[in-house]
């Protein structure tokens, strides 16, 4: 884990830094501080060597912002706003976003950089371009997900945290899946159809039909 951090802050790969400290919260306590000490120590080490003009660019959120994804990300947001605005949050329909509503300011301007029309269709992440075509629907179901997530994330952090032996490693490999597509909902992603999306249905199937629940006990009940 440190010299996969080690390696994102080295090729200055933002979604990657957030993927391993997410990751991290799962797995540290403080039986482990020392882990996190070396972890952070490190981290400063490389730090100082390198130029952090990258990760002041990309934590620019306004319109005088020149980094390219940052831009992307902010018209995702803006247009997720413009679109429901826009179309009285009942959204624009499947695979509508980016052809009908508003582009906004942001994507104005990357247009004006030559990006023309970069992530129109996507937003960047999955959670506009969900938002934006199924409106009021889309937040409601982004809402279970967060319920889900903090159950899940709770529940994995338990077994983790107290060195649990897991009832199902299939079932803990699918929750990890469910709890990291937050990375593609909300920081960056480029469609439905990808393979990422295809292990979120895998990961819902299982719980479906094999009959994983995570309640309130934070327990793993497999039947």
């Amino acid at each position: 884990m440190i010299w996969l951090l080690s390696l994102a802050l080295l090729f200055e790969n933002l979604t990657l830094i957030i993927v391993l400290l997410t990751s991290l919260t799962l797995i540290i306590n403080f039986k482990k501080i020392i882990y996190l000490f070396i972890v952070i120590c490190l981290s400063i080490i490389i730090l100082s060597t390198l130029d952090l003009s990258y990760y002041s660019e990309r934590l620019s959120f306004s319109i005088d912002s020149d980094n390219i994804s940052t831009l992307a990300f902010l018209s995702g947001w803006e247009r997720i706003f413009l679109t429901l605005r826009e179309h009285r949050w009942l959204g624009v329909g499947f695979q509508q976003f980016g052809f009908i509503g508003e582009q906004g300011s942001f994507m104005e301007k990357l247009n004006l950089m030559g990006f023309m029309n970069l992530n129109s269709t996507d937003g960047s992440f999955l959670a506009s371009k969900f938002i934006g075509e199924f409106g009021i629907l889309a937040f409601i179901a982004l809402l279970f997900y967060l319920k889900y997530f903090i159950n899940i994330y709770l529940n994995l952090r338990h077994i983790f945290k107290n060195n649990i032996s897991p009832q199902g490693s299939k079932s803990i490999f699918f929750q990890c899946v469910f709890l990291m597509y937050v990375i593609n909902l909300f920081i960056r992603e480029t469609g439905y159809f990808t393979s990422s999306g295809f292990m979120f249905l895998l990961a819902l199937i299982w719980f479906k039909f094999y009959d994983v629940r995570i309640n309130r006990t934070l327990s793993l009940d497999i039947k």
